[in-house]
């Protein structure tokens, strides 16, 4: 059964899922330059997160010196740094797609939002129930990689 015949699906992408030309054999190197100029030189979710990574590393990240001892200080500040910035990044995502509804359901997969005020739920809200796992989860992944 292929795609076009499941109906729960709301957005299905057009296949077959076109991959970047990097890899492919042999090289057709204009290809991969409007490639590449598509894909990094404008203001795209990968150029944020690639400034975002340099101006942590550079403004938030302990020095190598420091480092160097094993500490509880320089371990509980990369712990709350991440804390913060996956409670700022995964939070604000949740608020914009699921709270504000930004998107509506036009890249949506599922048609169905979140629930909100069930009982299964840590806080009866799904939403603040997904920051608040989100969070612990990563924070402990992140600072043990």
């Amino acid at each position: 059964m292929g795609l076009k015949n499941r109906h729960e699906w709301n957005w299905q992408p057009t296949l077959p899922i076109k991959l970047s030309p990097i890899l492919d054999w042999p090289p057709n190197f204009l290809l991969l330059y409007k490639w590449l100029a598509s894909y990094w030189l404008h203001i795209s979710s990968i150029i944020i997160e690639v400034i975002l990574a340099i101006s942590i590393l550079y403004f938030f990240h302990p020095s190598a010196d420091e480092m160097k001892n094993f500490s509880f200080s320089w371990i509980s500040q990369l712990w709350i740094r991440n804390c913060i910035l996956i409670t700022l990044v995964a939070g604000s995502l949740h608020f914009w797609f699921y709270y504000l509804k930004g998107q509506s359901k036009k890249l949506k997969f599922e048609k169905k939002f979140i629930d909100e005020k069930v009982k299964k739920f840590t806080f009866n809200y799904q939403l603040f129930d997904n920051i608040f796992l989100d969070n612990n989860k990563w924070c402990y992944y992140l600072d043990n990689f």
